[in-house]
Parts: C-alpha cells; sequence; structure tokens
C-alpha cells in the first residue's frame, strides 16, 4: 500500500526535471498524476516513461485558459485534487545584483498565474484549524477563517 493510494495530483511544468521525478514517485505511491507541460512530444515522453496512473494535458501554465482546461479535466476525471505542484517556471539568466525589474516582473507573472484563477482552489481538500473549523482558500491562495466570528485559531 503507497502513501497516496487513491489521491490525485496535479503538476505543471512535469514533462522534465524534478517535476519528472515527483510524478514518476507519485504514482510509484499509489496516486493518479495530471500532469502538464507546454511541449507535447516531451508529455509523451514523460507518459511512456511513468507508464501508468497519469494524464498528460498540454498547455501553458501562465495562460490562464489552459489552466481552466487543466482543472476542468481533473474535475470531470477524477473530482477533485489532492496534491498541487505548481512547478512550471521559466527564466532569463541573469547575475544576481544585474536583474532587471522588467525580468523580475515577468518571472513573477508568470509564477502568479498558477494562482490567480479560483478554479484549482475549488477542487482541493478544504483545510481545517487546529479545532476542525474548515478555512476558506480564496483567489490568491490565502486562507481565511469560514466564519469570522470563530474563535481565532490558525488555518493549515
Amino acid at each position: 500500500m503507497g502513501k497516496l493510494d487513491g489521491k490525485v495530483a496535479v503538476i505543471t511544468g512535469a514533462s522534465t526535471g524534478m517535476a519528472l521525478a515527483g510524478a514518476q514517485l507519485f504514482v510509484a505511491e499509489g496516486a493518479h498524476v495530471f500532469i502538464q507541460a507546454r511541449r507535447q512530444d516531451a508529455l509523451d515522453d514523460a507518459v511512456l516513461l511513468i507508464g501508468r496512473n497519469v494524464t498528460a494535458i498540454q498547455g501553458d501554465a501562465s495562460d490562464l485558459a489552459d489552466l481552466d482546461r487543466l482543472y476542468d479535466t481533473v474535475k470531470q476525471e477524477k473530482g477533485s485534487i489532492d496534491v498541487l505542484w505548481a512547478s512550471a517556471g521559466m527564466g532569463e539568466p541573469g547575475v544576481l545584483g544585474e536583474i532587471t525589474e522588467d525580468q523580475y516582473a515577468g518571472e513573477m507573472q508568470a509564477r502568479l498565474a498558477n494562482r490567480s484563477g479560483s478554479q484549482p482552489w475549488e477542487l482541493l481538500p478544504r483545510p481545517s484549524n487546529a479545532n476542525g473549523m474548515p478555512c476558506q482558500l480564496h483567489r490568491r491562495g490565502e486562507m481565511r477563517r469560514a466564519r469570522p466570528d470563530a474563535q481565532p485559531a490558525p488555518c493549515v
């Protein structure tokens, strides 16, 4: 019995590197993994390498329409997400201290696009605080207490 038996994982940028290795590990531990990347040929290779319990969806994690399509597919096929690994990224080489504001802004835009839509959060399990009270995930991923009048306790 694996640590992730019956769980559903979504990993963006999962056609190479650590995210691909993570997808392999998650499948080995029993999860069904949805992987997303921009290049279909790389996704096809990743699916062959992983072998089972994997669904590949071509798309760009910085494109909200592609993210919507990814999460719509997950919702239709599995209903919810247990693990979300936003690994997609890009960047320009730069020397520390010489990175421009434009380089920084471009990288942040790509990374924040993974968190700007509301759809992925509605598929994640609801976290709760130490008292078992459910928390709400909001558009930017921050957690707040479901009832403002409830006793303060951190949502984890």
